[in-house]
Protein backbone atom coordinates (compact mmCIF):
# COMPACT_ATOMS: atom_id res chain seq x y z
CA UNK A 1 0.00 0.00 0.00
CA UNK A 2 1.29 3.39 -1.07
CA UNK A 3 1.47 6.36 1.44
CA UNK A 4 -0.13 9.72 0.41
CA UNK A 5 1.94 12.34 0.45
CA UNK A 6 1.99 14.50 3.61
CA UNK A 7 1.29 18.26 3.91
CA UNK A 8 3.45 20.84 2.39
CA UNK A 9 2.13 24.37 2.82
CA UNK A 10 5.47 25.72 0.82
CA UNK A 11 3.53 24.46 -2.52
CA UNK A 12 0.79 27.16 -1.79
CA UNK A 13 3.03 30.28 -1.35
CA UNK A 14 2.44 30.95 -4.74
CA UNK A 15 -1.34 30.91 -6.53
CA UNK A 16 -4.06 32.37 -9.02
CA UNK A 17 -7.18 33.01 -7.52
CA UNK A 18 -9.92 31.91 -9.61
CA UNK A 19 -12.07 35.15 -10.97
CA UNK A 20 -15.02 33.78 -8.60
CA UNK A 21 -13.28 34.10 -5.61
CA UNK A 22 -14.14 29.96 -4.92
CA UNK A 23 -10.61 28.38 -5.40
CA UNK A 24 -7.28 28.68 -6.99
CA UNK A 25 -4.49 26.67 -9.04
CA UNK A 26 -0.60 26.44 -9.03
CA UNK A 27 1.26 26.88 -11.80
CA UNK A 28 1.87 23.90 -13.59
CA UNK A 29 -0.57 22.06 -11.12
CA UNK A 30 -3.84 21.42 -13.49
CA UNK A 31 -6.27 20.76 -9.97
CA UNK A 32 -8.56 23.39 -8.97
CA UNK A 33 -8.01 23.84 -5.32
CA UNK A 34 -11.53 24.76 -3.92
CA UNK A 35 -11.71 26.84 -1.19
CA UNK A 36 -14.29 25.41 1.83
CA UNK A 37 -16.66 27.94 3.96
CA UNK A 38 -13.89 28.71 6.52
CA UNK A 39 -11.45 29.57 3.62
CA UNK A 40 -9.75 26.56 4.02
CA UNK A 41 -8.79 23.48 1.34
CA UNK A 42 -8.09 19.98 0.50
CA UNK A 43 -4.87 19.40 -1.40
CA UNK A 44 -5.25 16.18 -4.36
CA UNK A 45 -4.07 13.97 -2.03
CA UNK A 46 -6.42 14.81 0.67
CA UNK A 47 -4.82 16.59 3.46
CA UNK A 48 -6.58 19.79 4.72
CA UNK A 49 -5.18 23.38 4.60
CA UNK A 50 -6.80 26.29 6.66
CA UNK A 51 -7.28 29.68 5.87
CA UNK A 52 -3.73 30.25 6.65
CA UNK A 53 -2.10 27.96 4.35
CA UNK A 54 -1.35 25.78 7.73
CA UNK A 55 -1.51 22.06 8.01
CA UNK A 56 -4.54 21.34 9.91
CA UNK A 57 -7.44 18.47 10.55
CA UNK A 58 -10.11 19.47 8.56
CA UNK A 59 -13.12 20.97 10.55
CA UNK A 60 -16.28 19.05 10.77
CA UNK A 61 -18.47 21.47 8.62
CA UNK A 62 -15.97 21.34 6.12
CA UNK A 63 -16.52 19.94 2.44
CA UNK A 64 -14.92 17.00 1.57
CA UNK A 65 -14.97 17.64 -2.17
CA UNK A 66 -10.67 17.31 -2.79
CA UNK A 67 -11.76 14.47 -5.62
CA UNK A 68 -13.84 17.22 -7.36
Amino acid sequence: MQNKPTHDPTRFETYELLSDGTGFTLKGNPHVFKLDKNGGWFDEFGNYYNADGSASEPPSDSDDDYHS
